[in-house]
């Protein structure tokens, strides 16, 4: 390949240029030579080797130095297969996918948070829109490193209207100030999901007091009453003693006192309930204490109301 004099000191000016004006110039190596020759021409794989006729410049460029440019470039990517599942009730949700994996072998990518949305129609790019279900936060992963088999469980926070929803789990990276979706991956059989309307109430106020000998526990509430057409499952009014405020969901406490009972018919509800039952005292602490109603419902006992206390209580 011949190439003019002009050509030539357009072409090493503009490489000039790249050293000064991009960090990409670092990545490439340009040497220049002085020879004598009469004519001569080389190119071997990504270098290419120019030399001009009579006094000569030789500009070596090593094209394969920009590779490890590009690949230097961090995005957490989304491999394989991804899965959610609902816990009893939605309140709770676990999703993940096989892997997380850093694009680059050198450079860390930023903190990754994984989202799991509902939309109105599947997750195209730009602008995830929606309700949020969920979300969990994942440290930065190191060059050439990802994590596998994610799978967590985690608090989920339904749309306030129930329909029909897509769901996306998007993975999102921190970048200059925000996080920005990187990839995504979309579910494409539709969901029902929303907030249901109340089955049970309890209703009124309500009150709780251990007896003198700590053997048993009183629990008071105004009314019980119930939404069904047709018969409620076996009932159980709880009182339990937690170290955070029970807003709903799976409880994690002790259960101080359990009473069990009858199912209710349709349209009748428990008036002025007073249960007395036997009394457990939880670990010494400070705890808030809840009334909870469950019903039998597929196997199990599910909470379906809860009354919750407004301050904490102090047990020895």
């Amino acid at each position: 390949m011949v190439v003019t004099h002009l050509q030539f000191r357009y072409l090493t000016q503009k490489f000039q240029g790249y050293q000064t004006e991009t960090t990409l110039a670092g990545q490439l190596v340009a040497l220049v030579v002085s020879i004598k020759c009469s004519h001569a021409k080389e190119t071997c794989g990504k270098s290419w080797l120019l030399v001009f006729h009579g006094q000569m410049k030789i500009l070596l460029l090593l094209g394969a130095l920009l590779t490890p440019v590009w690949t230097a470039l961090a995005a957490p990517d989304l491999v394989g297969g991804s899965r959610y599942s609902f816990g009893p009730n939605n309140a709770t949700v676990t999703f993940g996918c096989d892997y997380i994996k850093n694009t680059s072998r050198e450079n860390a990518t930023g903190t990754i948070v994984l989202k799991l949305w509902a939309r109105s129609a599947p997750y195209s790019g730009g602008d995830l829109g929606g309700h949020l279900l969920s979300s969990y936060k994942l440290e930065p992963l190191g060059g050439g490193m990802q994590y596998s088999k994610l799978s967590r469980t985690v608090k989920c926070t339904l749309p306030t209207t129930r329909k029909s929803y897509y769901l996306v789990m998007a993975v999102t990276e921190f970048r200059k100030g925000g996080y920005v979706v990187v990839d995504h991956a979309n579910f494409t059989t539709p969901v029902v999901l929303g907030v249901p309307p109340k089955q049970f109430t309890m209703s009124g106020p309500w009150r709780w007091q251990v007896s003198d000998d700590f053997a048993t526990v009183e629990m008071c509430v105004d009314k019980i009453s119930h939404t069904r057409t047709n018969y409620t499952g076996t009932l159980r009014l709880a009182l339990w003693a937690t170290q955070t405020p029970y807003s709903g969901g799976r409880i994690s406490g002790w259960e101080m006192g359990m009473v069990q009972k009858k199912a209710l018919d349709p349209d009748y509800s428990y008036n002025d309930v007073h249960n007395t039952a036997k009394f457990v005292k939880p670990p010494p602490g400070n705890y808030y204490v809840s009334l909870l109603l469950l019903e039998f419902d597929g196997g199990e006992y599910v909470i379906k109301a809860w009354l919750p206390g407004s301050k904490m209580t102090n047990f020895r």
